[in-house]
């Protein structure tokens, strides 16, 4: 379902540049400019980010809080994660998918 994308994000970052000059990228500001970034205002947030998610350079990608967890998702879109197990899962997402059940395990007390 997914190409191999052999592209890292420095590439990407001199294609843009050439592409659209006098336009430089702000990674990351998007989760700096929202609410999410006062750690105080939320709790008990997973922000999952899939490698191929188109929003994922816009989206919280560190943890901003113990309660406020950023999970990368290697070979994930589009909350594959949140779906239900398939047996053909890439281990990196059923990784993610163990990391926030154990969370949600940890914040409800289970």
């Amino acid at each position: 379902m997914f190409w191999r994308f052999g592209k890292s994000e420095a590439a990407i970052a001199a294609h843009c540049s050439a592409r659209y000059p006098g336009i430089v990228q702000r990674p990351g500001w998007i989760a700096a400019t929202s609410a999410f970034g006062a750690a105080s205002t939320a709790s008990n947030i997973v922000f999952s980010n899939g490698e191929f998610d188109p929003w994922r350079s816009g989206g919280v990608l560190h943890n901003l809080s113990r309660t406020l967890v950023a999970i990368e998702v290697p070979q994930g879109a589009h909350h594959l994660d949140l779906m239900f197990s398939h047996p053909e899962d890439p281990p990196p997402v059923r990784a993610a998918r163990d990391a926030e059940f154990a969370l949600l395990r940890e914040w409800l007390a289970l």
